[in-house]
């Protein structure tokens, strides 16, 4: 095929997936916390976006034992 035929070839053929990936449905979710965060001056450690309590979690290869402490 001549080149001259093919360049139009391309182009509408990228036209046609840019219409499709376009009005394709997209899901889209708020990124929650991940990993240890400093909120307020206090280190916190947030798995799937929740803070973790009463637990111990291994970070850098160390561990550390995540409380809750009372408010108050």
């Amino acid at each position: 095929m001549d080149k001259k035929k093919l360049l139009p070839l391309v182009l509408v053929c990228i036209l046609v997936l840019q219409v499709f990936a376009v009005s394709a449905p997209l899901t889209v979710s708020a990124a929650g916390k991940n990993g240890l965060q400093v909120v307020g001056g206090k280190t916190y450690y947030f798995a799937k976006g929740k803070k973790v309590t009463d637990k111990w979690v291994r970070v850098g290869g160390r561990y550390y034992y995540f409380e809750t402490i009372p408010s108050g």
